[in-house]
């Protein structure tokens, strides 16, 4: 039988190559190891594992591939590199990826712009020597050539429908994937990927001190070594995504915490105003409720609420506030008399 060489790198995940139509590798590789055919990698295409780029090789469904393909008679070649690329790198290498994608579809959006209206004018060319509003004249000469010219018609009116909505299609996807990036990018979500990114180094640390449980034990051998490699990777995404944030900061993309609030002012959040009860390291204490102003005074229910300071968008102390809802009410007050 053919060898079949399994790999897994950082820029590449995990590939198996070296597969034949009708060896049956493919339904051992997809059974045991979960892996994905495409025919997009490679000259003929390879099996993959989805989601494996630029993490830890999934050893469990590698391994469960390989005893199965050895069993059924292939040789097998695993090559595991455990190294990671730096976090710069996999982020531009997803920037330009994602630009490439966008720039394909606003082509395909032009191009079947084009297409549509290329049909719109063959629709209008079709029936151009009919008069508007001529019936067919069904006993006439000319009610042959009447009606393959409406088909004609129609059937270009149809190609300018679809390829319009091809259009709007792809300009809608270009749009919504500079979108998402622009989010993936945000302070908020940046800090709550720090926050959880800063969980899994807390996790590894104990795993690796020996101090994740009561039976615990400091890791040995190769757990030990792997360990130390998830700390150093994990360390430097936290180091690269700090650094995104102060430069966010330096171009004036304001980052809240504790030190901008104080018990009695107002925080903003999802379109709702709600004021501070308590200022936490993490998080400001709100009265709960709904509405555009929440207060102590007109809260709806007895429990609080908390609001991370990554989901606020804004805030005014209490002065503020009170000058807003005076300056409002008078207005009120001014319509109503006006009436």
């Amino acid at each position: 039988m053919n060898t079949i060489t399994i790999t897994h790198t950082p820029e590449d995940g995990t590939l198996a190559l070296g597969t034949e139509r009708g060896d049956h590798a493919g339904k051992i590789l997809r059974d045991a190891g979960r892996f994905t055919f495409s025919r997009g990698i490679g000259v003929n295409g390879a099996w993959y594992i989805k989601g494996s780029r630029d993490r830890a090789p999934r050893m469990w469904a590698i391994d469960a591939a390989v005893e199965k393909l050895r069993a059924a008679g292939f040789d097998v070649d695993v090559q595991i590199e455990r190294e990671y690329r730096a976090t710069a790198e996999v982020e531009a290498d997803r920037a330009a990826s994602l630009e490439s994608r966008q720039d394909a579809l606003e082509d395909k959006a032009d191009r079947k712009a084009a297409e549509s209206d290329a049909a719109y004018a063959r629709s209008r060319d079709a029936v151009k020597g009919i008069p508007v509003g001529q019936p067919v004249l069904a006993d006439h000469y000319s009610a042959p050539g009447h009606l393959r010219a409406i088909d004609r018609s129609n059937r270009a009116m149809r190609a300018s429908v679809d390829a319009d909505n091809e259009s709007r299609e792809a300009a809608h996807r270009a749009e919504a994937s500079r979108a998402s990036q622009a989010h993936r990018d945000s302070v908020p979500v940046t800090l709550r990927r720090i926050e959880r990114l800063t969980a899994d180094l807390g996790r590894f640390q104990r795993a690796l001190d020996g101090t994740a449980g009561p039976w615990s034990k400091p890791a040995t051998g190769a757990d030990r070594g792997r360990i130390l490699g998830e700390i150093e990777h994990l360390t430097e995404q936290i180091a690269h995504w700090r650094k995104h944030v102060a430069t966010l900061e330096e171009e004036g993309v304001k980052v809240w915490s504790k030190a901008d609030f104080k018990v009695g002012d107002f925080v903003r959040s999802r379109g709702s105003w709600r004021e501070v009860l308590r200022v936490n390291p993490k998080s400001v204490t709100v009265p709960s409720g709904w509405g555009r102003l929440v207060t102590q005074a007109n809260r709806e229910y007895s429990w609080n609420d908390t609001i991370k300071y990554d989901d606020v968008s804004g805030r005014k102390s209490a002065e503020e506030m009170a000058k807003l809802l005076a300056a409002a009410e008078a207005a009120k007050e001014t319509a109503e008399a006006s009436a």
